[in-house]
């Protein structure tokens, strides 16, 4: 036998993300290898760790799936008793301090934004040729082509100024083409928008949970509601970086109390990101987790700024267990995501998720969502009967409820299930907004399974889903628009 050393090779991570990436490796010529079984492992994303996968003596076509969708590739030849180091190098991030962004995949690495540069620098110049421009110290653009290049650069996911001496150019192109679009859009925006801050942080009872609901449905509801949050006790935001219409804020979590029990309930934390004259609202995954006996881990907000109210804002957990599943979950890769989850499972992370050991409820969730995505088979898994204990514990997370009840309506057999299952979905939705958007989508699905049954379940589908539509639904943690 012989084995693999496989790793991911990432910089200016915190720490490395044990679970990071998931891999699959192929024997392709060799003994055996005509029958030889495709390998589904998970390695570490960092600059130390390894995963060591003992395989046969033959030839390797390894590949790494990234959470961005990239896909990486080696291919090694393993000799007997061979330890074979095979370290997968990612794309290079824009900034160090966009390392944790570029794995999640919310940015482009350095080689493919130059290249986006160029070729915008390419379609800037043909567009200009095509309109018999004159040189000047603006490129006007028809209302036509300037739509199509916005569109453009709003599914580029980022629009950081460069600092490459090779796009320069580009750059200058770009700086040049937009000036006059770019000044009007920020003027409205300056005239539309109020007092309301950049960035702020702020704490809610967990009491008013119901009322999330009624504030999210309009702007002037959501600011009567923040008006009663008060500034975060909690988190506080580090000083913003800034990269262009490009900004994140890494906020810190104080620990929870030192002998903090089933009985502890915390405030509900929000961060509010102003969208021109509207506000994003990000649900914090706060505690992370809940036990002293582990650090808080970072949460990042990045905020990428377009045109007007365009711009995506994201929220990344770097929690070194677990990192991984959540990266996968955000970007709806729920095959790979269960990779990550049984391989958890293999190391006995999932007894700690969703047990008392670490006593992380928002970790454990999210364990739950990509469980119950691949659920199978007639025998339970071994983690539903630790659901209740989720949801029973921590009445401030609204996803320990709705795990619990889409478990039940996924696996009744009587009509007291269905019932259990119905008032799951009655809590989940008297706790309030979810962490997770998943969680958003399994209590809208719940709640309109029972709609029927009284006009009171009724009333609360109908506010859900008026709220789903504002959510970003290629997020792992809930993000609601709320402009109008």
């Amino acid at each position: 036998m012989a084995s693999l050393n496989l790793r991911l090779e990432k910089k200016y991570l915190d720490a490395d993300v044990n679970l990071g990436v998931v891999a699959r490796v192929q024997q392709t010529a060799g003994p055996g290898s005509a029958t030889a079984e495709t390998l589904e492992v998970v390695i570490p994303a960092g600059r130390y760790n390894s995963k060591r996968v003992e395989v046969p003596v033959g030839t390797y076509q390894i590949e790494a799936r990234l959470p961005s969708g990239e896909v990486l590739r080696e291919r090694r030849e393993v000799g007997a008793n061979e330890n074979v180091d095979v370290v997968f190098q990612a794309g290079q991030s824009p900034h160090e301090w966009l390392s944790l962004q570029r794995l999640a995949g919310n940015v482009p690495s350095q080689q493919e934004f130059e290249g986006w540069l160029n070729n915008l620098a390419t379609r800037a110049g043909e567009a200009a040729k095509r309109k018999n421009l004159l040189p000047s110290k603006s490129i006007h653009v028809d209302p036509e082509v300037l739509g199509t290049t916005a569109t453009f650069l709003r599914g580029a996911h980022l629009r950081l100024q460069p600092a490459m001496a090779s796009v320069a150019s580009a750059a200058s192109i770009i700086s040049e083409w937009f000036s006059g679009a770019a000044a009007a859009a920020e003027q409205q925006l300056k005239s539309e928008a109020d007092a309301t801050p950049e960035f702020r942080l702020v704490d809610s009872d967990p009491a008013r949970g119901e009322a999330h609901w009624d504030a999210l449905a309009t702007l002037s509801a959501w600011k009567a509601f923040e008006g009663g949050a008060q500034t975060s006790g909690r988190c506080s935001p580090d000083p913003p970086i800034d990269a262009g219409p490009i900004t994140l804020w890494r906020i810190k979590q104080q620990p929870p109390p030192e002998q903090a029990s089933r009985t502890y309930v915390p405030s509900r934390s929000f961060a509010l990101s102003r969208r021109g004259v509207g506000v994003d609202v990000i649900s914090l995954p706060v505690p992370w987790p809940l036990n002293t006996n582990f650090p808080p881990v970072p949460v990042e907000v990045l905020r990428e700024a377009g045109i007007g109210t365009t711009g995506r804002t994201t929220l990344t957990v770097c929690d070194p267990q677990i990192g991984g599943l959540l990266l996968y979950l955000k970007n709806a890769k729920i095959g790979a995501a269960s990779t990550v989850l049984a391989a958890a499972a293999e190391q006995g992370l999932i007894e700690e998720l969703i047990e008392e050991k670490l006593r992380n409820p928002l970790a454990a969730c999210a364990a739950a969502y990509v469980g119950l995505a691949t659920l199978s088979g007639a025998e339970p898994p071994r983690w539903a009967p630790w659901l209740a204990n989720v949801s029973n514990w921590f009445p401030w997370v609204p996803d320990g409820a709705i795990v619990h009840g889409a478990y039940l309506m996924k696996t009744a057999t009587t009509q007291e299930d269905l019932d259990l299952a119905s008032a799951a979905f009655v809590d989940a939705y008297r706790r309030g907004l979810p962490f997770y958007t998943a969680g958003v989508q399994q209590l809208m699905q719940g709640l309109y399974m029972f709609a029927g049954k009284s006009p009171e379940i009724a009333a609360m589908h109908k506010k859900v889903s008026a709220v789903a539509l504002r959510v970003d639904a290629e997020q792992t943690f809930t993000v609601v628009t709320v402009d109008r």
